[in-house]
């Protein structure tokens, strides 16, 4: 989601809507979903929200210990060996370095961000039981 931020934030640019595509490839293949849409960004939210991926499962189950819904650290401190609560680590497994899954974890919070915008609410309104969660409060480094 780099092209998010190098182009101050606009979803309608050509690179950011490729990403999506690009993304929205990668997690089909991954869940072995087999959704088609003609425009990327619509593609990629729907994608999120088929339940073969199971985000919303995942992320619950990230912020879940002992079986309590709990606050979690959303990336591994430096030096820290023990923690095993980390949520980009839960969510996405152990990508290769730190900064891999706070780029991961910087565009999943874009892209739920996205079914807010006017012209994406349709898409979560139709998935009501995929639904994400509303609000993901994260402070990243």
């Amino acid at each position: 989601m780099k092209f998010f931020y190098a182009n101050k934030g606009d979803t309608n640019s050509d690179e950011f809507i490729q990403q999506c595509l690009l993304t929205a490839n990668e997690l089909k293949s991954f869940a072995q979903i087999t959704l088609t849409e003609a425009e990327p960004r619509q593609l990629v939210l729907k994608v999120l929200l088929d339940k073969k991926l199971e985000l919303r499962e995942r992320i619950y189950n990230a912020c879940t210990i002992e079986g309590n819904e709990r606050a979690v650290c959303s990336l591994r401190a430096n030096g820290d060996i023990e923690g095993k609560n980390i949520l980009t680590e839960n969510l996405f497994g152990e990508i290769n370095s730190k900064e891999d899954l706070r780029k991961a974890l910087s565009g999943l919070i874009i892209l739920r961000s996205m079914y807010d915008l006017p012209e994406f609410r349709k898409i979560e309104s139709d998935n009501n039981e995929s639904k994400l969660p509303p609000k993901i409060s994260l402070f990243l480094p």
